[in-house]
């Protein structure tokens, strides 16, 4: 189907260029062709013309009279911490699903769904808010289906690797288990209770050792 609509494409081209170069005929001095990057710089380079340079700001610039685009880095902040956050998850999916060795709940599908969300995030109109309220709401509304799939991915990665730790001794699984979840925080392990809940979400049900054992501060 692919190539079809490719060699369409190609077609409706190749009709176009000869007929914007027929009107040549009548007196036109446009002529049309196939290039690459490297003959546009070498046609620009060839003309031997001087050219403008711009050295201050960009924005705002105006697109029509009394027109101007402005907020691309302050507009609907919430939609950029969000669309942050959700790039942050998917990089703790992805290295999770492959600790966890996920096979099942088509992990790699949920995984490319939220890829491809995040990809559509970085379009022009999205990351800087520029786009009408109903297309914002159906960015939103498409990434959060793409997160709550990651979830379960992560849910089941979760379970695999605290049923992996069961195995080790209670030094070692408090030690690896604080090593994947609360990176470089010996301060706080030292000092707050919540150092508890880090265990707790990797090793089911052994929130004890970390009351017992001095390794559990060694993040």
């Amino acid at each position: 189907m692919m190539s079809s609509i490719s060699e369409d494409g190609e077609i409706e081209v190749r009709i176009s260029v000869g007929y914007v170069n027929a009107l040549q005929t009548n007196g036109s001095d446009v002529n049309v062709m196939y290039s690459t990057p490297s003959c546009y710089l070498k046609a620009i380079h060839d003309a031997n013309q001087t050219w403008t340079t711009k050295t201050d700001d960009f924005f705002p610039y105006g697109s029509d009279a009394h027109s101007y685009w402005t907020g691309y880095f302050t507009s609907r902040p919430t939609h950029k911490g969000f669309e942050r956050m959700a790039n942050n998850f998917l990089q703790v999916c992805k290295q999770l699903s492959v600790l966890g060795n996920v096979t099942g709940l088509d992990a790699g599908g949920k995984l490319d769904d939220l890829r491809r969300a995040m990809g559509i995030m970085q379009h022009h109109d999205a990351i800087t808010g520029t786009e009408r309220q109903e297309v914002a709401d159906d960015y939103i509304r498409m990434l959060t289906a793409a997160l709550r799939g990651c979830e379960d991915v992560t849910k089941a990665a979760i379970k695999s690797c605290g049923e992996k730790l069961r195995s080790f001794s209670d030094k070692r699984c408090s030690q690896l288990c604080l090593k994947m979840v609360c990176w470089g925080k010996k301060e706080i392990l030292a000092k707050s209770p919540r150092s508890q809940l880090c265990l707790k979400m990797v090793c089911w049900g052994k929130k004890g050792l970390l009351a017992k054992s001095p390794r559990s501060q060694l993040c």
